[in-house]
């Protein structure tokens, strides 16, 4: 197997990018070495990638000047949790929708807290933007790399929106 990572900048600091096979698996915020790599991801070969196009993707949607993402990305979960971030993926750049919203776009009204469960296992946080689904009630509800840092994704979107 083959997997690269690379580090992008953002204006909540750094972000980093794992590849497997040349397909994005996995984002997040901070910044990742090679040795904390290896811990991950033991018996394989690592390097280190530019990955221009992404990195320049994702550095354009942190300056305001993309709001839709053209690269090629793999998510690994259950058949309902890719439901989940596929419909998260159809909520437009500035907007939200809660995760009863969600529940009732797939067909299971009763289903919010499993839509909740599914995003916070979403390996790609942006590209997937789990930081735009709220509780119904207009509250921030959860988000992997902290309530602090979707507010500021929410309001940036809102501030890039027109």
């Amino acid at each position: 197997m083959k997997l690269e990572f690379s580090n992008v900048n953002s204006f909540l600091g750094k972000m980093f990018l794992i590849f497997k096979n040349n397909h994005l698996v996995e984002s997040g915020f901070g910044k990742l070495s090679a040795k904390t790599v290896n811990k991950r991801f033991s018996d394989t070969e690592i390097r280190y990638s530019n990955c221009n196009q992404y990195k320049t993707e994702l550095e354009e949607y942190f300056s305001g000047k993309r709001k839709k993402f053209n690269f090629d990305y793999v998510l690994d979960g259950t058949l309902f949790q890719k439901r989940v971030w596929r419909v998260t993926t159809s909520i437009e750049y500035g907007n939200t929708a809660s995760y009863q919203d969600i529940a009732k776009i797939m067909g299971n009204f009763n289903s919010a807290r499993a839509v909740g469960n599914a995003l916070n296992r979403n390996a790609l946080p942006i590209v997937v933007p789990c930081h735009r689904v709220i509780r119904s009630d207009g509250s921030l509800g959860g988000f992997g790399s902290g309530n602090d840092i979707k507010k500021k994704l929410l309001n940036f979107e809102i501030c890039y929106q027109g």
